[in-house]
């Protein structure tokens, strides 16, 4: 058990620069004391800081530390529509905040490192490009098509613009299609190109012209050729096998024969 301590022997008592105004209640093992410091703030100190020395309140600290010396004054700066307009008092724990104002007259408070990478601030910046609103309560303008579509036309996402996605339908569509197209099976634009323009854009198994698909080996993952989603859906219920695919040429005949 610690030692008790008589409230007389701290109250009244100047430590630094901390007055020691009273004690506070506290849970701790150790008591704590409310202090006014000689800058005008109040503070509340354990009794093993006020013997180890740090008699001053967190303010007069962050004044004594300093700015490290990797600190760049980002005051009067601008970013994009974001001018910083002073250093937001410092958190424990926490990098430099800058107090900010925007174009668009909304004030914020962002780090540092945030405000480098930011160009507009969260009002201006969902539905707007240069300036100008790109969505409303009907209706959403799609980047990739630069078309204006109602917003059915967009994907969900709770965290996107209008609560939908930052491209249509049929854009997202065929942005993941090429995303498939070059990181799962390792096949670029250029390739897929040639070899559809090498088929005519048909389909390489029944001819047809139809919207061409990637079709692989599903044991090998190795890239066999284009064909529409009908066949490619055909090969994937005969597994791949041709002895199925035998079988199912048998079986036609034969019925065929009969009729």
């Amino acid at each position: 058990m610690p030692p008790k301590v008589n409230d007389n022997d701290y109250i009244g008592r100047t430590f630094g620069n901390l007055i020691i105004i009273r004690r506070v209640d506290s849970k701790a093992r150790e008591p704590k004391w409310f202090c006014l410091c000689s800058c005008g703030n109040n503070t509340i100190v354990a009794t093993s800081k006020l013997k180890d020395g740090k008699v001053y309140c967190s303010d007069c600290y962050k004044l004594k530390r300093g700015k490290p010396s990797n600190f760049i004054d980002l005051t009067g700066k601008k970013f994009g529509s974001i001018m910083a307009v002073r250093q937001a008092p410092i958190k424990k724990n926490s990098n430099a905040q800058w107090e900010c104002i925007c174009d668009c007259g909304n004030k914020l408070t962002v780090s540092g490192a945030e405000l480098v990478k930011r160009t507009n601030c969260i009002k201006c910046k969902p539905g707007a490009i240069n300036g100008i609103k790109k969505h409303n309560s009907k209706e959403k303008y799609c980047p990739k098509c630069k078309e204006w579509k109602k917003l059915d036309g967009f994907p969900i996402k709770k965290n996107g613009t209008a609560g939908r996605g930052a491209y249509c339908h049929v854009c997202a569509k065929e942005y993941r299609r090429k995303w498939m197209r070059n990181k799962f099976y390792g096949i670029t634009d250029d390739e897929f190109e040639k070899v559809a323009n090498g088929q005519d854009f048909k389909c390489g198994l029944c001819g047809r012209y139809e919207e061409l698909v990637i079709d692989h080996c599903h044991t090998t993952g190795k890239f066999r050729g284009l064909i529409c989603r009908l066949c490619n859906g055909l090969l994937g219920r005969f597994k791949d096998s041709t002895i199925l695919l035998e079988k199912a040429i048998l079986y036609l005949n034969k019925s065929n024969e009969s009729v």
